[in-house]
């Protein structure tokens, strides 16, 4: 089953979106397309932001159990980059693929019931900008080292680091915070 298979199957009942008052959710693409297990620096980065009373979703997009895996798989940054881009031009060329990122997103926003905060990492602000306009309700993001395209219709806090030239090549819209990092060292460096 393809990666892409594997999301239109998903089901309600697997979801690791389940009802809460507040919410905090980190979306980016997905290194590897076998696990959506967070990385240890994102577990770390979660712990530091999660205010007292929040509820931090410790897996990424898709958010189901189904796509946990054992363990946090590391892929290598030419395989990453790969599956990065591979989503990318999913996200502006099938409505398919734009239709689960929107199911899924949805999904947040109708089980958070006071207030949700996405976190975003380089392109996972591409996978909330091609549905926002279709999603009802509201989420406070920051967008940290964006790869977006087209216009931003996301209002977001954006932090580009100063030595990120990813994300200087692949998003050109307003930066709010300049910190001192590369594209892959915001989940140590911002707090």
């Amino acid at each position: 089953m393809t990666y892409f298979e594997r999301l239109r199957a998903l089901d309600e009942a697997g979801t690791l979106l389940t009802p809460v008052d507040r919410r905090v959710m980190i979306l980016t693409g997905q290194s590897s397309w076998r696990s959506a297990r967070l990385s240890p620096e994102q577990e770390a980065f979660l712990d530091a932001v999660t205010p007292a009373g929040w509820t931090a979703v410790r897996a990424g997009f898709p958010y189901h159990s189904s796509m946990m895996g054992e363990t946090f798989e590391e892929a290598s940054v030419i395989a990453a980059g790969w599956r990065n881009a591979a989503q990318v031009a999913m996200s502006l060329g099938s409505r398919p693929y734009r239709e689960v990122v929107r199911w899924v997103l949805q999904r947040a926003m109708d089980t958070t019931r006071v207030q949700l905060r996405i976190v975003t990492g380089s392109c996972g602000l591409q996978l909330l900008n091609c549905v926002w306009g279709e999603l009802r309700g509201e989420a406070e993001v920051m967008a940290l080292g964006p790869a977006c395209f087209g216009k931003l219709r996301v209002p977001a806090k954006v932090v580009m680091g100063d030595r990120d030239g990813w994300s200087r090549l692949f998003y050109w819209g307003r930066v709010d915070q300049r910190v001192p990092c590369g594209h892959l060292d915001y989940w140590r460096v911002v707090r």
